[in-house]
């Protein structure tokens, strides 16, 4: 940093971002979860020469809320977001309750292009996780629980 002059740099992921298993918001929030606290970790021992942009493990809404809250507690300054979420683009309805939480909270987004989604949506796709955003019709209380979001793109997993 000393040779180009840099006093202080942003720590941030960008495109393909920390959403890499498609099918798994438990992977991809474990992977998020990871990359912040290692970002973290760096401004903590060099406050002076970093910050972070913290990713969200979108487009899994639930867990991207309990990432909202955990970076900020790290000292996040703000949230990256991809202009596209495996074909949901920022302004779909199904990220208000994110937008919500991060104009609640007065974060700081910057938004990194990414490719556009240009595949067909999977229909055997699911996202449940350890902790999943699913519900239930609510009138049998044996019933399974239905997802709330269906990924547009899946990835292959390693």
């Amino acid at each position: 940093m000393a040779t180009t002059n840099t006093s202080k740099s942003i720590l941030s992921i960008s495109s393909p971002g920390t959403t890499l298993y498609a099918s798994s918001a438990c992977d991809s929030a474990q992977l998020t979860r990871s990359c912040n606290s290692y970002a973290a970790s760096v401004k903590r021992n060099h406050p002076d020469k970093f910050g972070f942009w913290a990713s969200l493990p979108l487009p899994f809404i639930a867990e991207s809320l309990q990432e909202i809250d955990t970076a900020l507690a790290e000292g996040a300054d703000g949230f990256v977001l991809l202009t596209n979420y495996q074909g949901h683009y920022l302004g779909d309805a199904i990220f208000d309750p994110v937008f919500a939480a991060l104009n609640d909270k007065r974060t700081r987004i910057f938004i990194h292009p990414t490719a556009p989604c240009t595949r067909n949506i999977p229909q055997n796709a699911t996202s449940q996780c350890c902790s999943s955003a699913s519900a239930t019709n609510g009138s049998d209380e044996n019933a399974v629980a239905v997802t709330t979001h269906q990924p547009a793109t899946p990835l292959a997993h390693a």
